[in-house]
């Protein structure tokens, strides 16, 4: 156990040095072009593609990943260049008609290029997105350098795109801690026009 908090006690520090983040203020904030959202608190945010990393303490520590608007026929997260040049190791790809076990699916297929283990999902259930009606579902796995980690995924399907928020942090400690900050979050979410 100390070992566990060791290595999370590093990837703060080291997660913290990150470059390209930007500060979000406490108050409501558009994500992406369509969704925007109420943190509680001041939040540290990177924006990959489709995607806007937000973070408290660094990635390594906990995130909350927005993926708006993924549309038919794009992956859910950026891929390295080797990634992208191999068809073998190239991630799964949304598609509109998924339905959100399926969804689940892509999001655990997509994590495994990460070099994951022991990955499980749980407690699919219908759940709001915001004010919208949507779906949410647990995850957990071992990262590549042994960390227990747990996630929380909230979606939406509308207009045939995805919608997904995604809380990912550290068992021991880190992911209880925020997890009612992420909640707030999550039910402040509202679609802009």
């Amino acid at each position: 156990m100390r070992r566990l908090l060791a290595l999370a006690l590093v990837a703060l520090a080291l997660g913290g040095c990150a470059n390209g983040y930007t500060l979000v203020s406490g108050e409501r904030t558009k994500v992406g072009n369509a969704l925007s959202v109420a943190p509680d608190g001041a939040w540290n945010k990177q924006t990959q593609g489709h995607t806007e990393v937000w973070t408290l303490d660094g990635p390594a520590v906990q995130q909350v990943r927005f993926m708006v608007g993924i549309e038919d026929g794009e992956q859910i997260a950026p891929q390295t260049p080797a990634q992208s040049s191999n068809s073998e190791t190239q991630a799964p790809k949304f598609h509109a008609n998924m339905t959100p076990f399926e969804v689940a699916e892509l999001v655990t297929a997509t994590l495994a290029q990460a070099n994951v283990t022991n990955m499980a999902t749980k407690g699919l259930k219908p759940a709001k997105f915001g004010t919208d009606e949507g779906f949410s579902f647990e995850l957990s796995y071992t990262s590549s350098s042994g960390l227990e980690c747990l996630g929380y995924a909230v979606g939406r399907i509308k207009d045939k795109k995805l919608y997904l928020v995604l809380y990912i942090a550290p068992k021991l400690y880190f992911f209880e801690r925020d997890r009612a900050r992420v909640e707030h979050m999550i039910a402040s979410l509202r679609f802009e026009a």
